[in-house]
C-alpha cells in the first residue's frame, strides 16, 4: 500500500484544516472548563455550572475511552481485514453496541456518584417524571383518569407524552416485585449504603423501598439497551447511503459524543429505537417484490404509531422516512426525476401512515382514552410547561437550536458538517452536482431545517433528538474525510480525542 506525504495535492491544506480544529476545539473546552456560564443560555434559558465532577478522574477517564477506542477500531480491522460486507456488517453491530453500552458507563465516571449517577437520574422528579409517575399511580385506569380530567397533576414530563411511558414504568416495578432473582441483582449491584440513601432522597415512603429501586434499575438498564439499539439501528440505516467503513467511523464518533453518552438515560433513547426502525424497515422494504414491500411499509407505520403512544416525537418518523426513500431512490437512479421519485415515495408513504393509523386506533382500545384527546392534553402540557418556565418565543429557539445542536455534538464534528456543506455547495457551483452529490447530507439538511422551523424543538430538545446523532455524526466523519484526503491513525485518533475530550469536560460541569 503506497503511503500518503504531507507533499501531496491536498495534503497540507488537511494538515492545516485537523490543526485548526484542534485548537479551536481546546480553546473552547478550557474556555467552558473557566466559565461555563458563558455557553448554554440565552434570554430564556440559562444554566449554572454544577461542577459536581471529580477532575481528579477526568484523565484516567479520557486515557481508559482512548483504550476502548483504540481497541475496537484494532478488532473491527482485523476481524474484517478481508471479509464481505455482510460480515463487516455483523461486526460493525457487535462492536457499536458494545460501545454504545460503554459510553456512559466510562464518561459517567468524572462525576462524583459514579456509576450510581445513572441510578440516581432515573429517580429524580425533575429529570425522569415518568418513574415518580409510575410509584405514585396504582393502576392504568387512575394515571388515564388523571390524564383526562386533571392532568396539572401529571409530572413534568408525564403532561407532554401519552400515558404509554408511564405505564412502562409501572411495568417495571411490578417486574421488580414479583421478582427475587432482580430483588438479589439489585442487593448486589448496589450498595446497602446508597439503596438507604436513594430510598430516603428520591423514593416515596413504601416499605418496598427495595423493590422500587429494583424497578429503577431495570428502566435504567433499558434505557442504557435501547441507545445501543438506536446506534445499533442508526448504524443500519446509514449503510443504505454509504460504505461499512464509514458507517463503523462514524459510530465511533457516535459512541463519543457528549449529546450521546452524557444524557442518559433518559427515554429520548427508547424513542430513537421507534424512529429509527421504522425507517431502517421502510429502507430495506422499498424495490422489493410489491407483496413485501406493502407488508414491510405497514410494519413500519405500525411501529411508528406505537411508538407514539409513548411520545408524539416519534411521529417525526412520518417526514424521514419519505425524505430518506426519495434519497434512496435517487442514489440508486441518479437520473431519474422528482415525479418519479414522487411515484415510488407516495405509495410507500400512504401504507406507512396506514400502519401508524391503526397503531394508534388498537392502542386507543387498550388504554382506554383515544389518542388525539391524549395528544390534545399533551400539546396543553407543552404550553404550560413552556409558559411556566418562561419559554415563549418559538424564534428564539429556531434560531438557537444550531448552537445546541453544536454545543451537545463537539466542536469537532460541527467543523465536520461545516466542511461536508462547503464540499457539497462547490460540486453545485462546478456542475458536478447532479452527478456527485451526496443525497443522504441533502436529505437530512431538508429534515432538519423542516423539523427546527417546525417551532416544537426547545430546550433540551436538540440535545435530546437521539435520532438525529447517528445522522450527524456520519455527516461530520464525511466532511472530515473529504477534508482530510487519505486519514492516518493519528489523525482519526486526534479527531476521536478531541471529541471524547469535550463530553469529559460537559459531564464534569453539567
Amino acid at each position: 500500500m503506497r503511503h500518503h506525504t504531507s507533499n501531496e495535492p491536498g495534503r497540507r491544506s488537511g494538515e492545516i484544516f485537523l490543526g485548526v480544529i484542534a485548537v479551536l476545539s481546546l480553546g473552547l473546552d478550557l474556555l467552558i472548563y473557566y466559565h461555563p456560564a458563558w455557553f448554554n443560555h440565552n434570554s430564556e434559558y440559562k444554566w449554572s455550572a454544577l461542577w459536581h465532577g471529580r477532575k481528579a478522574a477526568c484523565v484516567w477517564v479520557f486515557l481508559c475511552w482512548s483504550l476502548i477506542l483504540g481497541l475496537a477500531y484494532a478488532i473491527w480491522l482485523k476481524l474484517t481485514g478481508f471479509a464481505g460486507n455482510r460480515a463487516k456488517d455483523a461486526w460493525s453491530a457487535i462492536l457499536l453496541f458494545l460501545l454504545a453500552v460503554l459510553s456512559p458507563l466510562v464518561f459517567i465516571q468524572v462525576n462524583r456518584f459514579g456509576t450510581y449517577e445513572l441510578l440516581i437520574r432515573v429517580m429524580v422528579p425533575d429529570h425522569t417524571g415518568y418513574f415518580t409517575d409510575a410509584v405514585r399511580f396504582r393502576s392504568k385506569d387512575e394515571l388515564v383518569k388523571t390524564y383526562l380530567t386533571d392532568w396539572q397533576k401529571l409530572s413534568t414530563h408525564s403532561r407532554t407524552h401519552p400515558p404509554g411511558t408511564v405505564l412502562l414504568f409501572m411495568e417495571m416495578n411490578r417486574l421488580a416485585e414479583r421478582s427475587g432473582m432482580i430483588k438479589r441483582l439489585y442487593r448486589w449491584t448496589v450498595k446497602d449504603e446508597v439503596r438507604q440513601k436513594l430510598g430516603m432522597a428520591f423514593l416515596s415512603p413504601s416499605p418496598a423501598v427495595a423493590m422500587l429501586g429494583a424497578g429503577a434499575m431495570l428502566a435504567l438498564w433499558l434505557m442504557l439497551f435501547a441507545s445501543a439499539l438506536a446506534a445499533l439501528l442508526g448504524y443500519f440505516v446509514l449503510r443504505r447511503f454509504y460504505s461499512a467503513e464509514m458507517g463503523f467511523g462514524s459510530g465511533l464518533i457516535l459512541a463519543s459524543m457528549p449529546a450521546f453518552s452524557q444524557h442518559t438515560p433518559v427515554m429520548d433513547q427508547v424513542f430513537a429505537d421507534f424512529i429509527l426502525g421504522s425507517t431502517l424497515l421502510a429502507l430495506l422494504g422499498a424495490g422489493k417484490r410489491p407483496a413485501l414491500q406493502a407488508l414491510m411499509m405497514l410494519a413500519a407505520g405500525i411501529l411508528i404509531g406505537a411508538g407514539m403512544w409513548l411520545s408524539p416525537g416519534v411521529g417525526a418518523a412520518a417526514l424521514l422516512i419519505p425524505i430518506l426513500l426519495a434519497a434512496q431512490a435517487k442514489m440508486r437512479k441518479r437520473g431519474s426525476s422528482a415525479f418519479q421519485m414522487g411515484k415510488e415515495v407516495a405509495g410507500a408513504g400512504f401504507l406507512v401512515v396506514l400502519g401508524a393509523v391503526l397503531a394508534l386506533w388498537l392502542g386507543s382500545k387498550l388504554i382506554g382514552a383515544g389518542w388525539l384527546e391524549i395528544y390534545r392534553i399533551n400539546r396543553l402540557g407543552w404550553y404550560f410547561n413552556n409558559t411556566v418556565s418562561g419559554r415563549v418565543h418559538a424564534w428564539k429557539w429556531i434560531l438557537f437550536n444550531p448552537y445546541e445542536f453544536f454545543f451537545w455534538t463537539s466542536f469537532p464534528v460541527f467543523a465536520g458538517i461545516l466542511a461536508k456543506l462547503f464540499h457539497e455547495l462547490k460540486k453545485a457551483s462546478s456542475g458536478e452536482f447532479r452527478e456527485s452529490a451526496d443525497v443522504f447530507f441533502w436529505a437530512v439538511l431538508v429534515f432538519m431545517v423542516v423539523l427546527n422551523f417546525s417551532g416544537q424543538v426547545c430546550y433540551e430538545s436538540p440535545r435530546l433528538c437521539w435520532f438525529c446523532l447517528p445522522m450527524i455524526a456520519i455527516i461530520g466523519a464525511t466532511g472530515l474525510v473529504r477534508s482530510m484526503k487519505n486519514l492516518h491513525s493519528f489523525e482519526k485518533a486526534t479527531f476521536l480525542g478531541l471529541v471524547s475530550l469535550h463530553t469529559i469536560f460537559l459531564v464534569l460541569i453539567y
